[in-house]
């Protein structure tokens, strides 16, 4: 007898036409496009919710700022700006102010007593120099060059000039007139204050000891 042959057309196993590796490559890709939606929607809350904090901080200093202008009257705040602008105003004047009293107290304290002023003129130009004349009389020639001495020796006057030196002689004292430019500092107000007030302080001083 002949063997058998069992004739199958059926194959031992599963035919398969995929191709190797493409699953692989197609679940990274689609891993990859999960991670970009997923990071794309989180950036989109975060800046909503960063938006929506920016909106209520800000409704909350507008508030604040309501709050803090009605605490305070309009027309006060008025008068105190003009209170500030007149106090800067009379601050710069007082700065500025010039003491023509001042150079009497120098010419007390530095004038001989054998001399004599006789005529006083100052003036101010535009620079702010301020230049002083005087006419004086001394009872000989020795007063009048000690006085220029002590004029010259002062640091409150500059260019100090003698001239027109000359006996006069109804009264036989010499006449002269002196010429020079005054250190603006001398004649400031603040700077006079500034003196009276050292003065009585030491003043004070001396009275309780």
């Amino acid at each position: 007898m002949e063997p058998q042959v069992q004739a199958s057309f059926i194959p031992k196993k599963p035919l398969s036409t995929e191709t190797p590796g493409v699953s692989h490559y197609g679940g990274i890709l689609w891993f990859v496009a999960l991670v970009i939606f997923v990071l794309s929607l989180v950036g989109a809350v975060g800046v909503f919710a960063y938006q929506a904090y920016l909106q209520g901080a800000l409704a909350s200093a507008d508030q604040s700022l309501t709050r803090a202008q009605a605490a305070y009257d309009p027309a006060v705040i008025a008068d105190l700006v003009r209170l500030d602008t007149r106090m800067v105003q009379s601050s710069t004047l007082l700065q500025n102010h010039l003491s023509p009293s001042a150079i009497f107290t120098f010419l007390e304290n530095n004038t001989l007593s054998s001399v004599r002023f006789t005529d006083f003129d100052y003036s101010v130009g535009q620079n702010g120099a301020v230049s002083l004349v005087l006419a004086g009389e001394a009872l000989d020639f020795s007063s009048v060059a000690l006085q220029s001495d002590a004029f010259g020796q002062s640091k409150a006057l500059k260019d100090v000039l003698f001239s027109d030196v000359n006996i006069d002689p109804a009264t036989g004292h010499v006449v002269f007139k002196v010429s020079a430019l005054i250190d603006p500092s001398l004649v400031l107000y603040r700077n006079t204050l500034t003196a009276t007030s050292a003065s009585g302080g030491a003043a004070a001083t001396t009275t309780g000891q």
